[in-house]
């Protein structure tokens, strides 16, 4: 008998299981690409497993052993900043776990913030010390009717310290004139 056009032939039964390779217990027999793959697979799961304990283990002995708590901070500030000041923006307290402080994100903030500060440097020091660094701009003039100085960077900032003694500018354009 001829066959019909496009037709597909009929298959054997049990072609599909033959292909899987089954045992006579019912049990399909994996090829070893997939033996390899699913090993692959475990592996990269373990060492995951494993990196995350490892870190989470780390994270913990840092904050919460007592071994690294803040004792000593340690501040110098210049004349109008104080070392009070400067542990208030920052959040910094003796007795907190020493890592938790975000030296980075803190010193960008703490630039951001305040325009009367050109430079600031946070160390920490183990095992139980803050160091804070803040230098200041100095005033080299100060606008006439507003509490604003100007420094050698043509910075201007908010100042309240020592304005009377500086050079007065004016003939400005008031609404142009704003801190940073």
């Amino acid at each position: 008998m001829a066959k019909a056009a496009g037709r597909k032939p009929n298959r054997r039964p049990g072609g599909l299981l033959r292909r899987l390779r089954v045992r006579s217990a019912g049990r399909a027999v994996w090829s070893n690409a997939q033996r390899r793959l699913m090993l692959g697979l475990a592996a990269t799961a373990l060492a995951l497993f494993l990196i995350a304990g490892v870190v989470g283990g780390v994270n913990y002995y840092l904050m919460h052993s007592g071994q690294f708590v803040l004792r000593h901070i340690d501040v110098q500030a210049g004349d109008t900043i104080t070392r009070e000041l400067v542990c208030e923006y920052l959040k910094l307290q003796e007795g907190m776990p020493l890592f938790e402080v975000d030296i980075g994100r803190r010193q960008q903030d703490f630039l951001r913030d305040a325009a009367t500060i050109r430079s600031l440097s946070i160390t920490r020091r183990l095992p139980d010390r803050i160091t804070v660094r803040v230098i200041e701009r100095e005033p080299l003039g100060r606008l006439a009717r507003r509490p604003f100085a100007v420094d050698a960077d043509g910075t201007i900032f908010v100042r309240y310290l020592g304005m009377e003694s500086l050079p007065c500018i004016s003939g400005y354009r008031d609404g142009l004139v704003v801190p940073g």
